[in-house]
């Protein structure tokens, strides 16, 4: 009987655990602090250098929740991973847990205005940022800045106020797209580790093909 009332108690636990390992809970206080910028300051202009015209702080919280969640994404603890009975599982997971932090955000945008389908770019933007993830490791967020500007130029702020099933659309299959290579990409570094037949991927060795 203790045991049994004990295991509820393990496997939560065991959860809170996973949930530091993969910064799920840094990157929750993080969407938190984004909605409360895009809350407080989301009509805000920025001025910026390598743009032509002002934007304002809302616009760019898509972009900025991707480079700040996909940390996440980012596998810390090959160590750990190895020892999985089922190596599609944790990136998996690990996408799933990015998302549901990133709902918050969503939500920001909403209430500021935007439709549902217009704020649903947030989650397109986190499908590029697990892409970006899987190509890139700890790099993720390079690619993001030059997104960042792309972003800025193309100024749909009043179409996202409008936007219609096609941008959920799209949103949802960006997301789709990248999160399916990445945990395609994370599984296959996985099994390539295990099942490999060089010699440099058995012993001592074998975690350096899986460190971020």
């Amino acid at each position: 009987m203790p045991r049994a009332e004990g295991w509820p108690a393990e496997r939560l636990r065991t959860a809170r655990a996973v949930v530091g390992c993969w910064g799920l809970g840094a990157a929750l206080v993080a969407s938190l602090a984004l909605c409360v910028v895009g809350s407080l300051a989301g009509d805000v202009y920025v001025e910026l250098p390598f743009l032509r015209n002002k934007t304002v702080v809302l616009h760019l919280i898509p972009v900025l929740s991707a480079m700040a969640l996909g940390f996440g994404l980012v596998d810390r603890t090959p160590g750990l991973t190895l020892l999985a009975p089922v190596p599609l599982r944790l990136p998996l997971l690990r996408l799933a847990g990015t998302v549901v932090v990133a709902l918050p955000v969503l939500g920001t945008l909403v209430g500021a205005g935007w439709t549902l389908a217009g704020a649903s770019v947030v989650l397109g933007m986190l499908g590029l940022a697990a892409l970006s993830a899987a190509l890139l490791r700890l790099w993720y967020w390079v690619p993001f800045f030059g997104l960042v500007v792309g972003w800025a130029q193309a100024r749909p702020p009043a179409a996202a106020a409008t936007a219609g099933p096609g941008w959920l659309l799209l949103s949802l299959g960006v997301l789709a797209a990248g999160g399916a290579a990445y945990v395609l990409v994370e599984t296959w570094r996985v099994r390539r580790v295990i099942h490999g037949d060089d010699a440099r991927t058995r012993g001592g060795r074998a975690l350096d093909t899986m460190r971020p």
